[in-house]
């Protein structure tokens, strides 16, 4: 019995760091798509209002997702102070690039993405967290 619970943890433990690894490569691309690929031209135009909304509420959504998944030890309210703080750094990069601007609306967008986007991070973590993680982050 014990040789099979040894086999089972073993078995989570190397689904976890898969998972770890994939959604941490997925996070650094998103956000090199958000900091580098925004300095493109014509970035700041991809997306006509209303959608430019829909695009940061589903970017950010996605960025707290990665996070999420990534960093299992964190709690999710840090998980969502951490994508709420790459929106502001976003906003803010965005007043030194010609033929872009920050904007409030844009901000709360991401706000509302990274929220919409905790009860996905919860349910998943449930599933793709091997219980050593889930211990860890309760202390």
């Amino acid at each position: 019995m014990a040789l099979i619970k040894s086999k089972l943890a073993k078995s989570m433990l190397t689904k976890s760091t898969t998972i770890r690894t994939i959604t941490s490569i997925a996070f650094v691309l998103t956000l090199a798509g958000i900091f580098i690929g925004g300095t493109m031209p014509g970035a700041g135009e991809l997306f006509a209002a209303p959608w430019d909304k829909v695009a940061h509420l589903i970017v950010f959504g996605t960025i707290t997702l990665l996070a999420g998944l990534s960093f299992p030890a964190l709690s999710l309210p840090l998980v969502f102070i951490l994508a709420v703080s790459l929106g502001a750094a976003d906003e803010i990069h965005q007043t030194f690039l010609a033929g872009r601007q920050a904007g409030f609306d844009d901000f709360l967008a991401d706000i509302l993405g990274a929220l919409f986007a905790l009860p996905l991070v919860a349910s998943l973590r449930k599933f793709s967290i091997s219980p050593d993680h889930r211990l860890h982050r309760q202390h």
